[in-house]
């Protein structure tokens, strides 16, 4: 039987993190789970810094319980990973969980992505402990006062490199692990799509309910996966051409239906990826998929990157060509306060541009950065370019927004994504 790894929980038991006893469906780990719920025993515990083979913290505990300062006095003893679990309405990064020292963040309830992720950080802990190990062969503390100092630098130079070969082994057969798993999923049919509204906040002549389409994968119990588990898989593989194509075929087709059935007026926004774009065989099947589909003029909107438009190409060229022969849209993403040339070198192709993240911030700001925050909002309405502010997550940016002249909102605030095309009836025209 294989010995039990040390899991510190800290901030609440094992089931308060979403984890049980033992993990399933991975059986063969045997967790001995110890919980943290004070500042006193968190601190106590890490201390104990070999003993511990994984560290999973709630989120909303990291500052409370002092767990910062702890991982300064003993996290470069520590051979454990620290995982952070957050609240599903939390808004806390995986990149704002690594300025933390977290190896990962996860929901609260996910557990697929939790299973997959304890599992990969068991191994890299036994990774550096085998390390560590070679290091103590390799420099024997009541030798290495009877060696030469280069020749102690060279020993250790070389169990650092045995090291991080070690722990770039763990990490590949991690990934190797991952990847396979999230492509059974796909070719198993794990794909689907949701859609969540895009909202007006004030009247502007459309009647059409209009959602943005969002690609989904299902695991084998069914479970949505988020897309941050999927979409590195997929990039790292150079998967996104041919599930754009799949997404685009798909969302058309849905299309196509709901206006042969449905009166309401109805129009889909779709995400474009440069891998899409890039690849001939992808970009030439997605322009004949737009060209092609029997769906009302105008109720498409391609979404691009900053970067497709500052790189042009002839595979843009003939994706406009196609969109504005069917009166469809062309949406820039993260428009931004420094954008302003990107827009007027494309304002006869852009017809809505989606905020990037640093306006909304800017409104809540001093006057010089409401003020930049204006100019940028203006340009585009000056065009007649439709702009929506993205992840409005609350009710108290709306009056700002609707100051600043925005025409759309998107966000968790105003509607979860859902499998089916519901628009919320309050914002009914």
């Amino acid at each position: 039987m294989a010995a039990a790894y040390e899991v510190l929980c800290i901030g609440a038991g094992p089931a308060g993190l979403g984890v049980g006893d033992r993990l399933r469906p991975a059986d063969d780990l045997d967790l001995n789970i110890t919980s943290a719920l004070d500042a006193q025993s968190a601190g106590q515990l890490l201390s104990d810094s070999d003993r511990w083979d994984l560290i999973l913290c709630q989120a909303s505990a990291f500052y409370e319980l002092g767990i910062d300062k702890a991982l300064e006095q003993h996290g470069a003893a520590l051979n454990a990973s620290l995982l952070l679990i957050r609240a599903p309405s939390s808004q806390l990064s995986p990149a704002e969980g690594a300025a933390r020292g977290a190896a990962d963040v996860v929901t609260h309830g996910d557990c697929e992505h939790l299973h997959v992720v304890i599992g990969r950080e068991l191994a890299t802990c036994h990774a550096r402990r085998a390390a560590a190990a070679s290091l103590g062969r390799a420099l024997p503390k009541t030798l290495a006062f009877g060696l030469g100092s280069a020749e102690a630098e060279r020993r250790e130079a070389q169990a650092a490199s045995s090291a991080e070969q070690d722990s770039e082994s763990a990490e590949r057969e991690a990934s190797a692990m991952e990847d396979q798993r999230i492509k059974t999923l796909i070719e198993g049919g794990g794909l689907t799509l949701e859609y969540q509204p895009i909202v007006p906040l004030r009247h502007n002549g459309s009647k059409a309910a209009k959602f943005e389409t969002l690609l989904r994968l299902r695991d084998t119990n069914g479970e949505l996966l988020q897309p941050r588990q999927f979409f590195p898989v997929a990039s790292r593989n150079q998967w996104l051409g041919r599930l754009d194509v799949w997404v685009f075929r798909r969302a058309l087709s849905v299309l196509t239906r709901i206006q042969a059935e449905n009166s309401q007026a109805t129009a889909l926004f779709v995400n474009l990826s440069d891998e899409a774009l890039s690849g001939k065989k992808s970009a030439d099947t997605i322009v004949e998929t737009i060209t092609s589909a029997k769906i009302a003029d105008g109720t498409l909107t391609v979404e691009v990157s900053r970067k497709i438009l500052q790189e042009g190409g002839e595979r843009l060229q003939q994706l406009r060509d196609a969109l504005q022969a069917h009166g469809h849209g062309l949406l820039m993403e993260r428009y931004g306060l420094n954008d302003a040339e990107l827009l007027r070198a494309n304002l006869q192709w852009v017809t809505h541009v989606k905020l990037d993240y640093a306006i909304i911030q800017a409104i809540a700001g001093g006057p010089s950065e409401q003020k930049a925050a204006k100019e940028a909002v203006a340009l585009a309405r000056d065009a007649d370019i439709k702009t929506i502010a993205l992840a409005v997550e609350n009710a108290e940016l709306l009056p700002n927004l609707y100051a600043l002249g925005i025409d759309y909102v998107q966000g968790n605030f105003v509607s979860l994504p859902h499998e089916e095309l519901v628009y919320p009836d309050v914002f009914h025209n």
